[in-house]
C-alpha cells in the first residue's frame, strides 16, 4: 500500500495480525552526523520502503552474544530471543500502526527503556494492533544510546538522546496529520529510562502533551534527571577518550563505533555510578538548567494530564511508587497505576518491564503460557490507556472507578487478576527492600 505524504510517497504494509492495521516500518525521521544534533527529514525521492523494520543504535548486544551473557540472559529470552535486529549509528526511524483509512485519531508516541544503553522500537513486545482497534495511533521510535547519546566532551551540546526523541515528537507533530493522527492530540509514553525521558522534556517545558509514565516516571534522589552537571559528565566521558588513545580529539568523529564501547565498557567496570548518571539526562543548559531535584521543587501545579505507574517486584517497588505519589502532587490531572499479576511460566513476579505484553496487547507472541485472564486484564488496561489518551480520562462506559490523584494519595488503580481502585499492601512494597517481596498478586 502507498500513500502521499508532505514528505512523498510511502509504501508500507498491511498487519499480519490484523487486515484493518497498515504499519509503516523504519521511516528516517532525522539524519544526523557522530556527535551532531540530529536535522529533521522534510523530503525523500522517489518510493519509501516502509515495510521493513531498520537498524537500530549500536548498543553492547551489538558486539556480543547476550543469550550467554548471564546478567542479560533473563531480558534476551524475554523480550528478543529468535528475533533479528540490525546496528548502525545510522539509527533515526520511527514506525507507524494506524487503522485503515484513519482521520484525525490521537496518537501515542512511545519511547523504549533500556537504562540508555539499550533497546528499540521494534522488539518483540512492541505492536499496535490492539491501540489501533481502539481508534489510536501508535508510534514507536529508536534514538541514540549510550557513548552514542551522551558522549560529552569539549563544546558538545550533549544529550543526543533527548535531542533525537524530540526530533521525533517535532516529526510527527508535522507529519502525522499524512497517516490520519490528529497533532493536536498527541500523549507522549515512555518505560524506565523511556519515562526518565518524557519526565525530562516534561520539567524542561520542552513539550505539553499527556504523558504515560510506567516504571521511571518523577523525579526522586537516585533517578534524578540533571543528577550531574555537564562538568562532571565530561570528567567521566574524557576517561573514556583517554582509554582510546587518540592522536587528537578529531579522531573521535572517526574512529570505530566497537572501539567506542569497548573503552566506554572498560571505564564504567571502574567508574559505575558515574557510568550511570553519564549515559542518563545531564544538566545541559537545554533541556535541563538545574537538577531534576530542584526543578520539581520550584515546580507549581502543573495541569498537563498524567498516568503513572509501577509494578510490584520493579527496581526497588517503594523508589518508583513514591516517586510516582510525589509526582501526582505537582500535576493536578494525573492518575495512578500500580501493576501486580505473577505472570505465569515461572516465579518472577510482577517484573521490571512485565507490564509491557500486556499494554501493548501482545501476549502472543510471549513464550508464556498466558491464560483468558491474563488477555482479559490486558484488555481491560488497553481500554483505560487509550481512553486516557483520547480524552485526558482513562475511564469509559461501566468503568468509572479509576479517580484522579487527589489530597489522599492512598489509593491507586491496581492492575491484577482482579482489578480494583484502592488501597495496596504496603508492607509486602516495602519488604522488597529485602527480597521478601510476594511476587506479584493474584
Amino acid at each position: 500500500m502507498i500513500i502521499n505524504t508532505k514528505c512523498g510517497a510511502i509504501e508500507g504494509i498491511d498487519s499480519p495480525f490484523n487486515p484493518n492495521v497498515e504499519i509503516f516500518r523504519g521511516i528516517r525521521y532525522a539524519k544526523a552526523n557522530r556527535f551532531s544534533l540530529p536535522v529533521l527529514v522534510d523530503k525523500w525521492e522517489g518510493v519509501y520502503d516502509a515495510t521493513n523494520f531498520k537498524a537500530c543504535c549500536f548498543q553492547q548486544r551489538a558486539f556480543e552474544d547476550e543469550s550467554k551473557n548471564p546478567s542479560k540472559k533473563f531480558y534476551y529470552n524475554e523480550f528478543r530471543k529468535d528475533d533479528t535486529f540490525t546496528y548502525s549509528e545510522d539509527c533515526l526511524f520511527l514506525n507507524i500502526w494506524r487503522e485503515k483509512n484513519a482521520n484525525n485519531a490521537p496518537v501515542l508516541i512511545y519511547v523504549h527503556g533500556g537504562s540508555f544503553l539499550g533497546g528499540c522500537g521494534n522488539e518483540k513486545h512492541f505492536q499496535g494492533e490492539k491501540w489501533c482497534e481502539k481508534g489510536v495511533i501508535v508510534v514507536t521510535i529508536n534514538y541514540r544510546l549510550g557513548p552514542l547519546g551522551f558522549l560529552n566532551v569539549n563544546e558538545m551540546q550533549g544529550n543526543f538522546a533527548l535531542h533525537d526523541i524530540m526530533a521525533a515528537i517535532n516529526w510527527i507533530e508535522k507529519n502525522i496529520k499524512d497517516y490520519g493522527g490528529d497533532c493536536n492530540n498527541i500523549t507522549l509514553a515512555g518505560q524506565s529510562a523511556g519515562a526518565i525521558a518524557v519526565t525530562t522534556l516534561l520539567l524542561s517545558k520542552k513539550v505539553n502533551h499527556k504523558a504515560i509514565l510506567l516504571s521511571g516516571g518523577g523525579v526522586g534522589h537516585f533517578m534524578n534527571p540533571g543528577k550531574y552537571s555537564k562538568a562532571k559528565v565530561q570528567k567521566f566521558w574524557n576517561k573514556v577518550v583517554e582509554k582510546l588513545n587518540l592522536n587528537s580529539l578529531n579522531e573521535i568523529y572517526s574512529v570505530s563505533v566497537e572501539k567506542i564501547f569497548e573503552a566506554f565498557k572498560e571505564v564504567s567496570k571502574h567508574h559505575p555510578i558515574a557510568s550511570f548518571y553519564s549515559c542518563s539526562p545531564y544538566i545541559d543548559n537545554y533541556f535541563l538548567l538545574d537538577k531534576g531535584t530542584k526543578i520539581f521543587k520550584n515546580l507549581k501545579q502543573v495541569d498537563t494530564p498524567c498516568i503513572l505507574s509501577s509494578t510490584s517486584e520493579d527496581i526497588v517497588p517503594p523508589i518508583l511508587f513514591n516517586m510516582n505519589k510525589k509526582w501526582t502532587r505537582k500535576f493536578a490531572n494525573s492518575y495512578r497505576a500500580y501493576f501486580s499479576i505473577n505472570l505465569p511460566g515461572d516465579n518472577k513476579g510482577a517484573f521490571h518491564s512485565s507490564d509491557l505484553w500486556y499494554f501493548f496487547g501482545s501476549l502472543d507472541k510471549c513464550w508464556r503460557p498466558f491464560t483468558e485472564d491474563d488477555y482479559n486484564l490486558s484488555n481491560l488496561m488497553i481500554d483505560y490507556y487509550s481512553n486516557f489518551v483520547k480524552s485526558s480520562n482513562p475511564n469509559f462506559e461501566g468503568h468509572n472507578i479509576w479517580l484522579k490523584q487527589t489530597k489522599d494519595m492512598s489509593k491507586v488503580m491496581v492492575f491484577n487478576k482482579n482489578p480494583y481502585f484502592g488501597k495496596i499492601n504496603k508492607c509486602k512494597l516495602y519488604l522488597s527492600l529485602f527480597g521478601l517481596h510476594g511476587k506479584g498478586e493474584n
